[in-house]
């Protein structure tokens, strides 16, 4: 593999990509729900630019489904 010195901790120099979490997913699984941010191949995505994209994969799925349904 010989990508130890650069994955798997978190510090500075090393890749990482990480999920933002609300609350501590370790009290409570549900808290996996309460995603804040992703750091994504080193650019941020806060949450309202996650809505957003979850917004338009809705729709483009939504018109997909509309137009197979109308053949």
């Amino acid at each position: 593999m010989g990508q130890l010195d650069r994955r798997g901790t978190i510090e500075v120099g090393k890749t990482a990509d990480l999920v933002l979490l609300e609350k501590d997913p370790l009290t409570d699984i549900h808290n996996t729900r309460l995603i804040q941010a992703v750091v994504l191949s080193g650019k941020l995505y806060p949450r309202a630019a996650l809505d957003a994209m979850l917004a338009k994969a809705q729709t483009l799925t939504s018109s997909q489904d509309a137009g197979a349904s109308g053949k």
